[in-house]
């Protein structure tokens, strides 16, 4: 089994080459005379205004309160073909988080790609429709190398009218969705408000069958792509409690091979830093193992969950969200579920 996906058994060596050349780190604190940054706000109209939030600087708004208590789950690289091992284990996951939702204030689940493919698609459907609370797929890299990004977002769409009776201001991009060349694709980055949180589902799969760059992830700068959805939901934020925004995507949001570029995570820095005290951090899938990292130019964490199948036991996080009156706090369990 390779490290990233079942593809390619050459892709533990790109990944160690690669991270020989993404030691150093990355741009740097946003500046209003750098193009990127200039893009993307610190007031470099010099009106006044603040891009990011979209509000005077000195403007007065009272502040939402942070408050209440709820967790979610991750699950992410289930990798469902047939009715095998890899489907067995992510049953023992489901029944685990459905007899542990009520002890556990377990409101819903992020499903992070690389979830089905082939007849695993409507196969990881079924199963995922068996959980107690609602849950929310984001596309994997697998999925379109496969051939099935169209059915992706086929399976999954019904999904959204059960969600949107629990998650509030849901929304997903439109999709099909043309870029420059005429290329077709199905983004499924996606939005919607819990507790008091805002959640940013990133589609960061990549799109093409590269023997590097198809495992590398990628923000899709064209219009109707990610990028530019992304940008918009970042500077219509406005003024929240600090750490009331969290991240998710396939490809993590962070540098190194399989996540992003440098030149993607200086966007990325540039974009965030200005309300890196809003957003929390930014969950991911694709390795297959557990980590987690700092991303301080854009002033959040990035979390790594490895895959359910990764070792003898079935993994998941487990993250509870509390308010704490200014801002939200987080705390993670990394959850080992029995297996025979």
């Amino acid at each position: 089994m390779t490290l990233l996906g079942q593809r390619r058994p050459r892709t533990w060596i790109v990944f160690a080459a690669l991270s020989a050349l993404t030691l150093a780190a990355c741009g740097g604190g946003a500046d209003p005379a750098d193009p990127i940054d200039a893009a993307v706000g610190l007031d470099s109209a010099g009106d006044g205004s603040d891009a990011a939030t979209d509000l005077p600087l000195d403007a007065t708004v009272a502040l939402p309160e942070a408050k209440g208590s709820f967790s979610f789950a991750i699950l992410t690289d289930l990798h469902i073909t047939d009715e095998g091992e890899f489907y067995q284990k992510s049953v023992a996951a489901v029944q685990w988080l459905n007899a542990h939702a009520a002890e556990r204030q377990i409101q819903l689940v992020l499903v992070l790609g690389d979830i089905g493919y082939g007849e695993g698609v409507a196969r990881s459907r079924d199963l995922l429709n068996q959980l107690s609370m609602p849950y929310v797929p984001i596309i994997g890299d697998n999925e379109f190398h496969h051939g099935d990004q169209e059915l992706f977002d086929q399976v999954f769409s019904a999904n959204d009218a059960t969600v949107t009776q629990f998650l509030s201001h849901y929304e997903r991009v439109p999709a099909p969705t043309t870029d420059p060349d005429g290329k077709v694709y199905w983004f499924q980055s996606v939005a919607f408000d819990l507790g008091g949180v805002r959640f940013l589902g990133v589609d960061t799969g990549p799109r093409n069958d590269g023997q590097i760059s198809g495992e590398q992830g990628d923000l899709h700068d064209f219009p109707g792509g990610t990028w530019p959805w992304f940008t918009q939901q970042i500077q219509g934020l406005g003024v929240r409690p600090k750490e009331s925004v969290v991240l998710f995507s396939h490809n993590p949001l962070h540098l190194f091979p399989g996540g992003l570029d440098v030149n993607e995570m200086a966007r990325m820095n540039a974009l965030v830093s200005p309300v890196g005290d809003l957003v929390y951090g930014a969950f991911g899938g694709h390795y297959h193992f557990d980590w987690q990292d700092v991303q301080k130019d854009a002033g959040y964490e990035t979390f790594v969950t490895a895959s359910p199948w990764a070792g003898e036991k079935v993994r998941l996080r487990l993250v509870t969200v509390t308010g704490q009156g200014d801002h939200f706090a987080y705390q993670h369990e990394l959850v080992d579920v029995p297996f025979n």
